[in-house]
């Protein structure tokens, strides 16, 4: 695709609101919102930013949950040529106060119920959504910046599972190159209509956001309400989710769900629980695995999965439009096929770096070596090409998240995973590196399953299929595996179970 067609996400929203006025944009229980409507309160609160002084590089908070004023404060944002700070309303005080201290946002938008969650020690302007979407609004003027495509989308809050969070600084061109992508490859001219239903500080949940309204469908804002109730959803048609959030669905009867399309990411899939999704959903439905950390947009690598799939993980794919992918060894050499390496991505996702956190951006976003001008991004993930060209997740180089080294042998968590997932009634397998009293390493399994599983049995079967080092010392059935509000394994909560 030619970058030189790419345009500000903003003018393409308004597009769709010029053929489609009456159409509904959001649909919350009997409320609609329509392309007209939207459009509408979009151009009121972006001359409100305006008129308070914002414009290009302004960044403005947005302390919401998932709920219809969350994408009209978005497309608002946006049509002020703004960046936005997302704040969901499920983080901490101390985490929302972080990213506000962070990004000194100009103004915050929030809603009437959310605005204890904003600091009193915030002097910025405040302003309550849900009030102004109460209020009539007559000869609205139109509002539409001429962004640059360089300048700043949206600013990501982004840490793994502990630490402050740090702002994954997304740019414009990222954001439309993305999008225009995903429009084409998974909605091929249908309208999509999404669930927002996932953390609006995950950039997973962007897709759900955008997808719907630059292809003239419908956001169903579904705050409160699980990822099941979200599959039910009768005018639903998407579902953009984790690897987590998939396997509470395989053991669901959805054969009767409406929705035909399951977009997985966020973290690594595995081939059984995206096969026994399938089967759940009566065989119709398609779903894709897509690969790509917050510091490239969203999205960079693609899978359809296939039922047949012969690895333990489903493949993460190839390259989206305008995206390069490198594996590389320790001395920045690409490595030979078939050979593992680091995944390293450049092209138009990938972000400005790091806000305020300058030696953090020259750590992990560095000119790019093969196109000069360029610069790609060190994702700390592993990988190698297969033989019919698509690249296999290899897990995380080891970190305390991730594995550890026992006698001088480097554990892979994931493959430990694939291998209790293969005994019968196991449905779900999580490894999680501990440490003892005496502070030595060691591993535990911790499992879910619908029947009963004979631990001696699952022990004896692992020690056939592993090394003895890497034998989980620990093997417990838990009733469920802890989630991040991001959908995600919180694996610091498994490391604090006491075994």
């Amino acid at each position: 695709m030619n970058t030189a067609f790419l345009k500000p996400i903003h003018k393409i929203i308004e597009e769709k609101s010029a053929k489609q006025r009456e159409k509904a944009a959001i649909k919350v229980e009997n409320q609609i919102i329509t392309y007209d409507k939207l459009n509408n309160y979009a151009n009121y609160i972006a001359e409100m930013l305006i008129k308070a002084g914002c414009g290009i590089d302004s960044i403005v908070g947005i302390v919401m949950g998932r709920t219809k004023e969350l994408p009209i404060a978005i497309y608002a944002v946006h049509k002020a040529g703004c960046t936005y700070a997302p704040m969901d309303s499920g983080c901490s005080r101390e985490t929302i106060e972080a990213i506000i201290e962070d990004t000194k946002a100009h103004i915050i938008l929030t809603t009437k119920h959310l605005r204890h969650l904003i600091p009193y020690s915030y002097t910025g302007m405040v302003i309550e959504l849900d009030e102004i979407l109460e209020s009539s609004m007559h000869n609205v003027k139109e509002i539409s910046a001429d962004t640059p495509m360089d300048t700043i989308a949206y600013i990501m809050p982004t840490s793994g599972s502990t630490g402050r969070p740090k702002g994954v600084m997304v740019k414009n061109i990222g954001l439309s190159n993305y999008l225009y992508w995903a429009a084409e490859y998974y909605c091929m001219g249908e309208k999509a209509n999404f669930p927002i239903y996932s953390s609006i500080s995950f950039d997973l949940t962007i897709t759900s956001i955008y997808l719907p309204l630059i292809t003239g469908g419908t956001i169903y804002p579904m705050h409160e309400k699980t990822v099941i109730e979200a599959a039910n959803h009768q005018e639903v048609n998407f579902l953009k989710l984790t690897p987590a959030h998939l396997s509470i669905l395989k053991n669901l009867d959805c054969s009767n769900s409406k929705v035909k399309k399951i977009i997985v990411g966020g973290e690594g899939l595995k081939t059984q629980i995206a096969l026994k999704a399938y089967e759940r959903f009566g065989r119709d439905i398609m779903i894709y695995n897509e690969y790509g950390p917050t510091e490239t947009t969203v999205g960079s690598m693609i899978k359809k999965f296939c039922p047949e799939e012969k690895y333990p993980s489903v493949s993460i794919g190839k390259a989206i439009n305008n995206t390069a992918i490198y594996l590389l060894d320790n001395n920045m050499k690409l490595v030979s096929r078939g050979s593992i390496g680091e995944i390293f991505i450049s092209g138009d996702g990938v972000a400005k770096g790091y806000l305020n956190r300058n030696e953090e951006t020259e750590e992990c976003f560095l000119p790019n070596p093969f196109i000069t001008g360029q610069y790609m991004y060190r994702t700390g993930d592993l990988g190698r090409v297969l033989q019919n060209g698509d690249l296999e997740y290899m897990g995380r180089i080891q970190t305390p998240e991730t594995g550890l080294v026992i006698d001088g042998i480097d554990i892979r968590v994931d493959y430990i995973e694939n291998t209790a997932l293969s005994y019968s009634g196991i449905e779900e397998a999580v490894i999680v590196a501990k440490r003892n009293d005496e502070n030595k390493p060691y591993l535990a399994l911790y499992y879910l399953s619908q029947t009963q599983v004979v631990e001696d049995a699952l022990r004896i079967f692992l020690e056939t299929k592993l090394q003895k080092t890497i034998i989980p010392n620990v093997i417990k059935r838990l009733d469920s595996i802890p989630l991040n509000y991001n959908g995600k394994v919180f694996r610091p909560s498994l490391r604090a179970i006491k075994d």
